[in-house]
């Protein structure tokens, strides 16, 4: 994803129907802080919530493995 989102312009990224207008400009940098700190601690996926930290907490202490 890191790559992908790379490669597209502005414009391109601007067009994707999840990406809010305060994010185009910045999104493709925090893709590649998150896969440094993936690589750093040996992750091989990240769940993302749309809404805020809140989904998060709550799916972790809803997860069997918590």
């Amino acid at each position: 994803v890191t790559g992908q989102l790379l490669a597209m312009t502005r414009a391109q990224r601007a067009a994707l129907p999840f990406m809010h207008e305060g994010r185009v400009d910045v999104i493709a940098g925090g893709a590649m802080v998150l896969r440094a700190l993936m690589r750093a601690f040996d992750q091989q996926e990240v769940i993302a919530s749309e809404t805020d930290i809140l989904d998060g907490i709550v799916y972790r202490l809803a997860s069997p493995s918590s």
